[in-house]
């Protein structure tokens, strides 16, 4: 046994976590004494089967089926269920923390910007939907559509070494000609006695059970149905650092809670094709906030960490997005966001825009300890983190994002002040409709002026906007501006020409005295 299998049993085999946490370890995570009863409670379906034969006739029954066990006083759960139970926990309002203890050598999974650029040719979206989750479940008819996603999965982790797993020989040869059209070498193995000479192995169960399994970097279930009725979990158990894809029909995941958890199971949630409501446009709201009167910079480098620095702001900031992370609607009512019922359902994953670090460490000390800053300054591995569920709390700079090109979230407060293009940029938020919150800034004319940009530019992206009672402010602004402006416009004219008269004249006067003699 290979030193990391021993540490990875060592972890298995040890004391159960804290009380409120999720300790995940591979194919399976412990699970802490606190969050048990809600994770035996969630993580069960129903199935119906025989109970008893009566004289022509067959009576059935239902039978729960619990995804959860304990072994040696230790709570397990599959890992690919662990965003179900994070869902649910946050949903309750139940504080948890996620120890994620596998390790992913950034090497295996490093992407060019070329291989991505390919995949995505292959399919909209794919190389997006890839890129961050560890488990995931791919829907794709079979044949040559789904062994062309393979293939793009191969090409795009360039650098790690693929297992996929198929349920027949025949299937097996197919995948590996498929595979090399498209780039990759593969090699179609099957029986006991092979050796791996490629970087990608396309090969039955019987196959993959009789090879070193932690050589693997990513596992691929071409039948994701046939691999659980396989039993593939338990040839997975000896693997901790690897990645699982499993490919599905369309609608076969969805077509009962069972089916659902069946494959969450085997490989986590179902990643593509992304949800219809990934189409739905962002959907904007605007909150005011009780600011005095101020005086601000022309300069706009000046005026930007004026902004950042600005106490009354930055506050209502913090109180929002901590109202949201609470779901707390009440809360949000004195800055004119009425959400309802939606907040408790949505407020998981909340995001806090701004332009700098700076300004973001001036908001992480109005928060919660629990929030964390995400910059480009950051390690990749963090700002690879962005995207992730288990971290629902961040404060991100928008070099960070437009670095990423996505960000997965349910809530996103702009505190920049100024229009956040990379945001408008952006394809892909989360798997449901991002609501956006940007501040209506009252407090000082070349602020509003601004601010009636930003949401225009909303608008011109395509933005639904929401409460629309509370932006007919905008029009006023418009129109009070122009006005201003034009009045500025005059009051300059008029001043740069009594300057110039009153210089004439000076100058005529000093001309005259200098023409006349002196008296004596």
């Amino acid at each position: 046994m290979s030193t990391q299998s021993g540490h990875y049993l060592a972890l298995f085999d040890g004391a159960s976590p804290a009380p409120y946490t999720i300790e995940i370890l591979g194919t399976f995570s412990k699970v802490g004494d606190q969050l048990q009863a809600i994770a035996s409670e969630t993580l069960v379906y129903e199935t119906i089967e025989p109970s008893a034969i009566d004289v022509g006739t067959i009576q059935f029954k239902m039978r729960p089926i619990s995804l959860c066990w304990q072994k040696h006083g230790t709570f397990f759960i599959p890992t690919g269920l662990v965003p179900r139970l994070n869902r649910e926990l946050q949903n309750r309002a139940v504080a948890a923390s996620i120890v994620d203890r596998r390790y992913f050598d950034p090497r295996w999974f490093k992407v060019s910007e070329s291989d991505a650029k390919t995949v995505e040719g292959v399919a909209s979206g794919f190389a997006d939907a890839i890129r961050l989750p560890t488990e995931s479940v791919i829907e794709v008819l079979r044949g040559r559509r789904r062994w062309k996603l393979i293939a793009a999965v191969c090409s795009f982790f360039r650098c790690a070494k693929v297992f996929v797993i198929t349920a027949r020989k025949a299937d097996a040869a197919e995948g590996a000609d498929c595979i090399s059209e498209f780039g990759s070498q593969a090699k179609a193995v099957h029986g006991t006695a092979w050796r791996d000479t490629t970087r990608v192995v396309v090969g039955t169960h019987r196959a993959f059970a009789n090879c070193y399994q932690e050589d693997w970097h990513a596992i691929i279930l071409e039948d994701a149905a046939e691999s659980y009725r396989y039993e593939i979990l338990e040839q997975l158990s000896v693997c901790y650092r690897h990645r699982v894809f499993a490919f599905a029909n369309p609608g076969e995941t969805a077509r009962t809670k069972a089916n659902l958890m069946r494959f969450e199971h085997l490989a986590g949630p179902v990643i593509y094709p992304p949800l219809a409501a990934k189409n739905l446009p962002p959907i904007l709201h605007a909150a005011s906030y009780r600011a005095p009167q101020r005086i601000i910079s022309q300069n706009r480098r000046t005026r930007t960490e004026e902004i950042y620095r600005f106490e009354d702001r930055n506050l209502a900031i913090a109180r929002m997005a901590d109202a949201v992370a609470r779901r707390d609607p009440e809360s949000l009512l004195e800055y004119g966001l009425d959400f309802g019922p939606s907040l408790g359902v949505a407020g998981q994953m909340i995001k806090i825009w701004v332009e700098s670090r700076a300004h973001g460490e001036i908001l992480k000390r109005m928060l919660p300890s629990a929030w964390m800053i995400r910059s480009i300054s950051d390690a990749y591995q963090e700002i690879d983190d962005i995207d992730t569920e288990l971290s629902p709390r961040d404060i991100v700079t928008s070099t960070a994002i437009a670095h990423q090109g996505r960000i997965a979230a349910d809530f996103i407060i702009v505190a920049s002040g100024s229009l956040p293009l990379s945001l408008l940029r952006i394809s892909r938020f989360s798997a449901t409709r991002t609501t956006i919150i940007d501040l209506l800034d009252e407090s000082n004319d070349i602020l509003a002026a601004e601010c009636r940009q930003r949401f225009e530019g909303y608008r011109q992206a395509g933005f639904e906007l929401a409460n629309l009672s509370r932006l007919t402010a905008l029009d006023a602004w418009s129109t009070q501006d122009t006005e201003d402006t034009q009045g500025a416009r005059i009051r300059n004219s008029n001043s740069s020409y009594s300057r110039r008269k009153r210089s004439r004249r000076n100058r005529q006067s000093a001309s005259t005295n200098q023409r006349r003699p002196n008296n004596v």
